[in-house]
């Protein structure tokens, strides 16, 4: 039978669940010109998916366009202007020549277009220069492009939403300086709702809580964090049973299993489903087999992320793996190498941190990794190099 569950780009219908309040909470936001929200959390948590559903509803049910724009892959401001620009042109659909006109009259650029074949829509870049220019002159081009908009949301005398995912990627090549330039053009609009959204929660609570940062007090927030777990082990049974798998209750153990992510919960889900074929019903054992599947796929990569990493942060990932408490125990740092001083250690877990290998457990006395998957790699294949074995993947 098809697989209930979806993982590939954004969920809607059947395929999404729960964050009712938090879709409530920006529909409001995009129907209100001036409104501006910074939605934020841990990844994988669904965000984009959210953002979709209510952008969507905003759309059908209320005929505002919104523009959405994911700035995760941008090298400057003038990609992230393109990105906007192609979103405003899909947002205004079948008036896409107007719009198009618009921009190519009140930009200082010149721009670039080529039509799909298949959607009749265009793609639409500015001139090549445009990316090689100065940081100021980026962002010009960038601050053109959103006026522009603003202007578009004036003559069609009701408010348009601009979505702009993964924006705190602008500190990544402009810095503060590039933060404060966003903020001085999202002020000055009057027809323009405003949605931020992005993952590096540590860099987000940071522009947003700071005062000297730009975007203090600017917005409102919304964090998405876990969905309850109990709602989540519900929902996945009822989606086995929808599929006619009796599911025996299995949703609490693919929770338990998968962590607090909602694209690693459903990952697992969908893998355990594959795993049952024809027989109708589901046990832990399939469980983990889906499990050591999807371990299987990554091992590839894992295998590149942990011949770049030096020994010395190898060793704190074996202790994690280990379910060792706190690493800065004297035994723990002797039993896994992780060398003879605290000061070694923290700099290694750091480290290990910005790259979002690992993060602090929910109690803040210990640190967990990020992904379910990469743990069970090292846990199965690593552990075995210091005379240890996997732990039971129900304790």
């Amino acid at each position: 039978m098809e697989n209930p569950f979806r993982i590939a780009g954004t969920t809607a219908g059947v395929h999404f669940t729960d964050r009712e309040a938090e879709v409530r909470k920006m529909v409001a936001i995009l129907r209100e010109p001036q409104a501006k929200l910074v939605v934020y959390g841990p990844r994988r948590m669904g965000k984009s998916s959210a953002m979709a559903v209510a952008a969507r509803r905003v759309e059908t049910r209320y005929k505002v366009p919104v523009i959405f724009a994911d700035v995760s892959t941008v090298s400057g401001e003038a990609d992230i202007a393109t990105r906007v620009m192609q979103g405003a042109i899909q947002a205004f659909g079948k008036k896409w020549q107007d719009t198009f006109k618009q921009f190519a009259t009140r930009l200082s650029a010149k721009l670039t277009i080529s039509v799909d074949p298949v959607t009749g829509l265009p793609t639409v870049g500015v001139e090549p220069t445009v990316r090689d220019a100065s940081e100021a002159a980026q962002r010009d081009n960038l601050g053109e492009v959103l006026d522009t908009i603003d202007a578009l949301a004036a003559q069609r005398g009701g408010p348009v939403g601009i979505m702009l995912d993964e924006f705190q990627d602008i500190h990544r090549y402009g810095g503060e300086q590039a933060e404060w330039h966003l903020r001085g053009i999202i002020q000055r609009h009057q027809h323009v709702s405003y949605i931020l959204a992005g993952s590096s929660e540590a860099l987000i609570t940071a522009m947003i809580s700071e005062r000297t940062r730009a975007f203090y007090e600017l917005a409102e927030r919304l964090y998405i964090g876990p969905i309850d777990p109990v709602h989540m082990a519900a929902w996945i049974d009822e989606r086995f049973e929808s599929a006619e798998v009796r599911a025996n209750h299995i949703g609490a153990t693919i929770v338990t299993i998968a962590g607090p992510r909602t694209r690693d919960r459903v990952r697992l889900a969908r893998a355990t489903f594959a795993t049952v074929s024809e027989k109708h019903r589901v046990d832990v054992s399939d469980v983990e087999t889906a499990l050591d599947q999807i371990v299987e796929e990554m091992a590839p990569e894992y295998s590149l992320v942990w011949r770049a990493l030096p020994p010395n942060q190898q060793n704190v990932l074996r202790a994690v793996a280990a379910g060792a408490g706190t690493l800065f125990q004297s035994d723990i740092r002797e039993r896994f190498s992780l060398g003879k001083t605290s000061g070694t250690t923290a700099k290694a877990i750091a480290r290990l941190v910005d790259l979002e290998y690992v993060t602090r457990s929910g109690t803040g006395t210990g640190y967990v990794f990020d992904s379910p998957f990469f743990a069970r790699w090292v846990s199965t294949r690593t552990l075995q190099d210091v005379g240890s074995g996997p732990l039971p993947l129900l304790r």
